[in-house]
Parts: C-alpha cells; sequence; structure tokens
C-alpha cells in the first residue's frame, strides 16, 4: 500500500485522476526500449525561478548565510493535468514530432517506488503544484521543513510556483536521492512503459506518412497500449450533426 504521505497537495479522490505528459516520439522509443524513465535536477528545466527556496541562502548557527546541500539530491518530472490543449502541442511538440503519453497519479507514483528499495517512502513523492502570488511565496521560506524525516517538507519546495504559471496544472513526480543513485543531473529508474502508460497520442499535426512510421515502430519496440493521432484539429462531421438537428 502507498502511503498517504507520498501524495502532496492530492486529496485522496485525485489519486486515480489521468495525468499527461508529451515527449518526442524519439523519446518515447527509447524509453521502450531501455525500460526506463527519467528525472532531471531542476537546474536542467527552463525556468531559473525553479527550486529557488533550496537554492536560497539559509541562517546557520554561526550567523553566516549558507546554500542547502540537499538542493543537490532533489530529481523531478513534470506532468499535467490538462488532458489536451493547442497551447500544449505548441509548445511541447514544436517539430510536430510529438506523442502525448498518458498514465494515472498513483500509477506514475507506483512505478517509482517499485524501484527505490528501503528508502522509497522518505525519497518518493508525486504532488500537485500550488501557484502562488509574491506574497504567498514568500511566507513559504518561513513554513518550509527542510528537516521533515519523512523527506516531504523538501519535496514540497519542488510544487511552489508564480501566480502567472496557474494555466499549466502541472503535477509532479520528486525523488530525493539519498543513496546517490542519480548521475549528471539524472536520475533513470526500470519503468514498465505497458504497465503505466495507458494510451499513447500522437501530434494532431503529424503527416498520415509518419503516423504509419511511429505507430509500426512503436509496436515492433513492443508497446501494447492504446495508441491513436489527436484529433484536436480535425473538422466536425457536418453531416452527422445536420442528421442530428433534423432529428
Amino acid at each position: 500500500m502507498i502511503s498517504q504521505w507520498s501524495f502532496l497537495n492530492l486529496p485522496k479522490p485525485s489519486h486515480k485522476a489521468s495525468i499527461y505528459r508529451i515527449v518526442s516520439c524519439r523519446r518515447f522509443l527509447t524509453m521502450l526500449q531501455n525500460s526506463q524513465n527519467t528525472l532531471v535536477h531542476p537546474r536542467k528545466w527552463d525556468d531559473p525561478f525553479e527550486n529557488f527556496i533550496l537554492n536560497s541562502p539559509v541562517e546557520v548557527p554561526a550567523g553566516r548565510l549558507a546554500r542547502s546541500q540537499i538542493r543537490n539530491n532533489v530529481y523531478g518530472q513534470c506532468w499535467s493535468l490538462h488532458r489536451e490543449a493547442d497551447l500544449m502541442w505548441r509548445a511541447y511538440s514544436p517539430e510536430k514530432d510529438a506523442i502525448k503519453l498518458q498514465t494515472t497519479v498513483e500509477l506514475l507514483l507506483q512505478s517509482l517506488l517499485e524501484a527505490c528499495g528501503r528508502f522509497k517512502d522518505i525519497s518518493c513523492f508525486i504532488g500537485r503544484v500550488r501557484y502562488l502570488k509574491k506574497e504567498a511565496i514568500s511566507r513559504i521560506f518561513d513554513s518550509v521543513n527542510l528537516i521533515d524525516p519523512s523527506g516531504a517538507g523538501i519535496a514540497q519546495t519542488l510544487l511552489v510556483k508564480r501566480y502567472g504559471f496557474r494555466s499549466e496544472r502541472e503535477v509532479r513526480l520528486i525523488f530525493l536521492d539519498h543513496t546517490h543513485a542519480a548521475y549528471d543531473g539524472l536520475f533513470t529508474y526500470y519503468f514498465d512503459v505497458n504497465q503505466s502508460i495507458r494510451a499513447a497520442v500522437l501530434d494532431p499535426r503529424m503527416p498520415d506518412r509518419e503516423v504509419e512510421q511511429w505507430t509500426s515502430r512503436l509496436r515492433a519496440a513492443g508497446y501494447s497500449g492504446r495508441l491513436i493521432q489527436s484529433a484536436l484539429y480535425r473538422p466536425p462531421d457536418f453531416r452527422t450533426l445536420r442528421s442530428r438537428i433534423r432529428d
């Protein structure tokens, strides 16, 4: 059974909620071939404001300012509660060559827990990001508990973003590296794609020929889940619509 402490800002009814992530088709193919998922250190994320709490200097007993070394041992992966949006495809698939992966909050966390052995209860978390205004963010500095033995206090530092990013509706998978298993800013773990990924949806702008090619390659690599192309930009069937109106 998964500890309730592993879910941050996520009440129990949301544990079964679907979450989504857009990656390049090549990256998904590599995940299949290697049976691996990879979390990254926040310094590799685009927003320079990420992990601002752990990067901020703190006062130590001698009165000096120092930076917490914990910040070097935190890794994350970003997902979204958005099922689909034009903005998502344009932001994360600029070359029209990506695929949207679907899992659930619980399944994603379970995949990490199964790979993390004896320290999993203080290493593995999943949480919904809180989007706060400047005044609220400043209060976080006074409330965060970096010495919480459960590790949740440290994980919560990755779940705060500025209010202007609220449309992202992010959920983040978080790993605290107590055993120095990560390398070069990356933490990779065994990941059964067919067990964890419920569906994979190709970019709606991808040409038909490439859809066929990627479908064939992903199936050959072993993906057995639902695999379709997004119909986001497909025009409605007006014949069916007219028929419904007459009825």
